[in-house]
């Protein structure tokens, strides 16, 4: 018996050192606290002012130790519970893990019955969720593509809607403001029992 036997497991991908590593964090520091960003959101930048960043207009510039407490509190590892319960579609997020899902923004499909390629509809997100339920060596769901038969506005919440009932893998949804977040979120809470 070996006492500190170590197994690593899943897929590792180091392509830089820890020293290169270290270097572009500290670019990334630099570049937050000299450069900064542009943040449309108004509340967004008195969030951020008040926690301790500096705005002028758009421009927040975020200094380094600010940055470096937020990810001092930011878990190390954490789970993406399944829909449905079963452990064995949870995700655990943490170092030296990889997961898998479909890419989020193809603009093209190619039509499962014509086999011709075309724009991405609603009506492919729940092919797309009902496939990636199926498949073992899928983790989680995203919706393959954009949406281009519905106003740009509502494409995130088609998306999501498509998705929800069509599998019970975590599903990973994005929206483009505060208004689809919030359909999104009523979807959640209904199909969730209220």
């Amino acid at each position: 018996m070996r006492a500190n036997y170590k197994v690593n497991s899943g897929v590792r991908f180091n392509m830089l050192s820890n020293d290169q590593l270290e270097e572009l964090f500290h670019g990334v520091l630099h570049v937050l606290e000299y450069t900064g960003l542009e943040v449309h959101h108004e509340e967004a930048r008195e969030i951020l002012k008040e926690g301790g960043a500096w705005v002028d207009g758009l421009r927040v510039r975020l200094p380094s130790y600010m940055v470096k407490e937020a990810l001092a509190k930011a878990p190390r590892s954490f789970t993406v519970f399944s829909r449905d319960g079963d452990p064995k579609k949870d995700i655990h997020i943490g170092p030296g893990r990889a997961h898998f899902g479909p890419g989020p923004t193809c603009v093209n499909f190619i039509d499962i019955d014509t086999q011709e390629r075309r724009m991405y509809q609603k009506s492919d997100v729940p092919i797309v969720a009902k496939m990636v339920d199926a498949l073992d060596n899928i983790d989680f769901c995203e919706s393959l593509g954009t949406v281009s038969d519905v106003h740009h506005d509502l494409g995130a919440t088609y998306e999501f809607a498509g998705m929800f009932p069509n599998t019970s893998k975590p599903i990973v949804a994005w929206s483009y403001d505060k208004y689809d977040s919030a359909d999104i979120h009523k979807i959640a809470v209904a199909e969730a029992g209220g």
